[in-house]
């Protein structure tokens, strides 16, 4: 009877240090995570996203240079040449550009929350197999 209160300690220390062991690797597991084509998809998503925002940030708002060469002929008989050059710039409305911003940043959000998402799944996914493996073994 004395020998069970002495064990006690000993089953409570190994018990933790158990069930740690049928967990994988921390490093390993976060190598999966990263690599797994659903999370590496979620993450293009998202650098996308970005690359639309600071699109939107920008604008089509840029100067335009455009020309044109005509050769005339008249019933005369006399030829002539005619040159055109053209240079413009559109403007954006009045607060249109705040809201550019905020429509790209809600978009940078929105794929935020699909590659969390995404690796959120993929986890569950590997979790999955983790403990059929364990379970199977």
């Amino acid at each position: 009877m004395r020998l069970i209160p002495a064990l006690l300690p000993l089953l409570l220390i190994a018990t933790p240090l158990a069930a740690q062991s049928a967990l994988p690797d921390e490093h390993a597991v976060t190598m999966a995570l990263d690599e797994h084509p659903t999370v590496v998809a979620a993450r293009a998503r998202l650098e996308a996203a970005r690359a639309r925002a600071e699109g939107l940030r920008r604008g089509p708002h840029e100067f335009t240079v455009s020309g044109s060469y005509t050769r005339r002929s008249l019933d005369t008989g006399g030829e002539f040449d005619e040159y055109d050059a053209q240079l413009s710039r559109p403007i954006r409305l009045p607060g249109k550009a705040r809201l550019d911003r905020e429509i790209g940043q809600f978009g940078i959000e929105a794929a935020s929350n699909l590659a969390e998402d995404a690796r959120h799944q993929a986890a569950l996914l590997l979790s999955n197999y983790w403990f059929d493996w364990l379970s199977a073994s």
